[in-house]
């Protein structure tokens, strides 16, 4: 029973909650256009610098090559993002998704699954739940286009969030076969 209007409703927790951090965060998140993927890209150095050492990546010709990537997704419908913007219009975080496919498996015939990556908030606006929303909104849309698992990287920061949406461990493994370096 929803208190405040007096009626039941299945998805009031939900919505309660959306309108309680948008009461308490005036911030907004809208969709990324081609026109974003400059600042997704500078948010992604960003993230890499917090935990790369700086003298071992070109991370000029990585955004160069990222720029080209994001755009080309975005146009072919494998990549999607989101920015976070203050009350003022100030661009402060991004989350995005890109698709991909595996052969059909008995609980994902389509073989369409997700990968979460550039999710990142400018460090003075961390902590009031704009990653939060970010991850929910590529997480709906994630869903809305058909992929049956979401995967991603996180670093020690992020693991509470991810874990707070439902995000565990799995028994997938990796083995780098070889290493790309940009230099």
């Amino acid at each position: 029973m929803d208190k405040r209007q007096g009626r039941k409703c299945s998805g009031c927790l939900f919505l309660w909650k959306m309108d309680a951090l948008t009461e308490k965060i005036p911030y907004i998140i809208r969709q990324a256009d081609i026109k974003d993927i400059p600042f997704i890209v500078s948010l992604r150095m960003k993230l890499f610098r917090s935990f790369l050492q700086e003298d071992s990546y070109d991370f000029e010709k990585i955004a160069e090559f990222e720029n080209n990537y994001f755009k080309n997704e975005m146009e072919k419908n494998q990549f999607a993002a989101w920015v976070a913007e203050s009350d003022k219009g100030e661009a402060v975080g991004c989350a995005a998704v890109s698709f991909y496919g595996l052969p059909p498996k008995p609980w994902n015939l389509k073989g369409r699954y997700a990968y979460i990556s550039g999710m990142y908030v400018e460090p003075e606006h961390q902590r009031k739940g704009i990653g939060k929303r970010l991850l929910q909104r590529a997480l709906d849309y994630a869903t809305e286009q058909g992929a049956s698992h979401v995967t991603l990287h996180t670093t020690e920061k992020g693991i509470l969030l991810y874990q707070s949406l439902g995000f565990g461990n799995s028994n997938e493994m990796r083995l780098e076969l070889f290493r790309e370096d940009q230099k």
